[in-house]
């Protein structure tokens, strides 16, 4: 099963290489100017600093999760869960993809039924929804469409388990993988 991409991941990161590329062209061009302070080493420099900073407020917090994730891996119980129903986040499209939510059904050990609502992961949008102009969803209607797509994609393709801490039921997370096709 290959596992699903955070889009807060790939902001996050995305952010902080360009910070550092910025700072680092700045760098480049203090040393080329023997070391004298101009305009364009300013600009550099902050927006370097800026976009660094950026990055860092959105990769820490996904950071943090990521070891959340893992300690629960470790010393969870892990159940497989049926998705039940995607949930589209529209406002969040990296490239071709789609950010969802996954809304999934398992059984615990007490034989109960509990849903849960995992975190956004990554969908690739079909071509239709792209040459229409998925960006431009939230605006002129394609919201509708991309929702039909997205409830009616092969929920047997996507596959869940949910990992929940032997001590505190609340305390879970769903990870969300695709199916590996041969």
């Amino acid at each position: 099963m290959k596992q699903s991409k955070n889009p807060l991941y790939v902001l996050g990161y995305s952010c902080l290489s360009l910070g550092v590329t910025f700072i680092f062209i700045a760098l480049i061009i203090l040393i080329k100017n023997s070391f004298e302070l101009s305009a364009d080493v300013n600009t550099l420099g902050m927006m370097g600093i800026v976009w660094f900073l950026i990055g860092l407020c959105v990769y820490i917090p996904v950071k943090y999760r990521k070891i959340k994730h893992e300690r629960l891996k470790k010393e969870g119980v892990c159940y497989d869960a049926e998705i039940v129903r995607l949930l589209p986040n529209v406002y969040i499209q990296i490239g071709n993809n789609v950010s969802v939510y996954a809304e999934c059904n398992y059984i615990n050990q007490d034989g109960k039924t509990r849903t849960v609502k995992s975190g956004l992961f990554s969908l690739r949008c079909p071509l239709e929804l792209r040459m229409k102009g998925i960006g431009m969803a939230r605006w002129y209607g394609y919201r509708d469409m991309l929702r039909d797509y997205v409830s009616n994609y092969d929920k047997e393709a996507v596959r869940a388990k949910v990992y929940v801490s032997r001590k505190d039921p609340e305390d879970f997370f769903v990870e969300i993988g695709y199916k590996v096709r041969k």
